[in-house]
């Protein structure tokens, strides 16, 4: 090792410092060229170490810019001028040497900077990545929630179109099990609202049911009954249809239930039998002429002792 180390130690260096320059001291001593001529080995920190705390190479630099030459006074003056530039070309070296440290800092500050701001771009990614994960999966729970939808949807308009058929049904069920009178009286409301009954269908049909038999059921409506038919059948120049001669049977029926021991009875002439006048009338259509019964318009009717309660009402023909 070269007796240096008086010089080297003048300023206190760190262990690292200090290492770094013996070891340079000792690649100086080896005079290992090709370590000082471009080497990569060789770094700035080196060459500041060397330059600040390595005295043969400020004794050599020294040496040079006072080094002369025992030429002419011309070459006396190019020596001058040449120290003068070693001088310079010292002075430039050690301010450069002394300026490193500082871009040294802003160098690694810089790159701090940069780790830092690599850092927060791998933490923005990583969070964009986390939300992109949640975002796809958000979109596949509202492609399922659709998919639910719709299905519901579906089986909402199923079950809508299976309860209109089901009321359809009912509907015709009920219209089924009713029975012929309010079927025809609700058909005929001219004759329902003639009779005091109600049978639009707006109350249920068990309820109209039992007032149609407690209305139908009396005498007197079976009588009111028969006046109404009779004037239709006179006003329209006609016989009672199949629905009215119906109606009237089963009014005569539902009141003979409460008279069973002395029912009353509809009586209907036969076509050809000669006319009756206390038994039969014409009706105001039927030429006032004639002994011979043409058709019978609307049946009479009579008690269980044959009294007549109403006259058939009958078309004659000479």
């Amino acid at each position: 090792m070269p007796d240096h180390q008086e010089e080297n130690t003048f300023v206190h260096l760190t262990v690292d410092e200090q290492k770094r320059l013996d070891e340079l001291s000792h690649n100086w001593a080896k005079e290992d060229i090709s370590f000082f001529s471009g080497s990569p080995k060789l770094s700035v920190f080196d060459l500041k170490l060397l330059l600040l705390h390595f005295a043969p190479l400020k004794s050599l630099i020294q040496q040079l810019a006072h080094q002369t030459y025992s030429n002419t006074s011309a070459n006396t003056d190019a020596s001058s001028s040449f120290t003068a530039n070693n001088h310079l070309t010292a002075d430039t070296s050690l301010t450069a040497a002394h300026s490193l440290p500082t871009a040294l800092v802003e160098l690694q500050a810089l790159e701090h900077q940069l780790a830092q701001s690599h850092g927060a771009n791998s933490q923005l990614e990583q969070q964009l990545q986390q939300l992109q994960l949640q975002l796809n999966e958000q979109l596949r729970k509202n492609i399922m929630l659709e998919d639910a939808v719709q299905s519901v949807t579906a089986k909402l308009q199923q079950l809508e179109q299976q309860y209109l058929q089901a009321q359809l049904a009912l509907t015709k069920a009920n219209q089924a099990q009713n029975n012929p009178v309010q079927n025809i009286l609700s058909q005929d409301l001219s004759l329902s609202a003639d009779l005091g009954l109600n049978a639009t269908g707006g109350e249920p049909s068990s309820i109209d049911f039992i007032r149609t038999v407690a209305v139908m059921s009396q005498l007197d409506s079976v009588k009111r009954l028969w006046d109404l038919l009779k004037d239709r059948c006179e006003q329209q120049d006609r016989t009672t249809s199949q629905a009215e001669s119906q109606l009237l049977a089963t009014a005569l029926s539902w009141h003979n239930h409460n008279w069973q021991q002395k029912p009353y009875q509809l009586f209907e002439p036969k076509t050809g039998q000669s006319f009756d006048f206390n038994q039969q009338q014409r009706a105001a259509f039927s030429p006032p002429m004639g002994e011979t019964i043409k058709a019978v318009v609307l049946p009479g009717i009579r008690d269980h002792a044959g009294r007549l309660l109403k006259k058939a009402l009958v078309i004659t023909t000479p």
